[in-house]
């Protein structure tokens, strides 16, 4: 299971022939599933229309709304990107402690929202 914040309207603008050709296919044929917090969007709402397609749960959050950015917690790690297309970035944290703080905190705000 990934653990995933995201901002699909940032993501598509930024990489969205990625997601869609590589990123999710590769994902869904090792069938790994991700729970989805996300900023409410147009690209966001689409995608809740094939979410079991692509193995997901997905839940809006009104305060990512413009986040830019992506936090995916899989396993003992964290990978944080941004959506920048001038300086894209992304850091990755392997910590068994970290990653489960951060679980915590993600199931949390998942719990929360309705």
């Amino acid at each position: 299971m990934i653990y995933g914040i995201s901002d699909y309207k940032s993501a598509y603008e930024t990489m969205e022939e990625f997601f869609k050709k590589e990123y999710f296919p590769d994902r869904v044929r090792h069938g790994v599933k991700i729970k989805n917090l996300l900023s409410e969007s147009k690209e966001g709402r689409s995608e809740v229309k094939i979410a079991k397609s692509l193995l997901r749960e997905m839940k809006f959050v009104q305060f990512f709304k413009d986040l830019n950015i992506d936090i995916n917690i899989y396993e003992n790690k964290i990978a944080i990107t941004t959506f920048d297309k001038k300086h894209s970035f992304g850091v990755l944290i392997k910590n068994k402690k970290i990653a489960e703080a951060m679980k915590n905190i993600f199931e949390y705000l998942w719990k929360s929202v309705k």
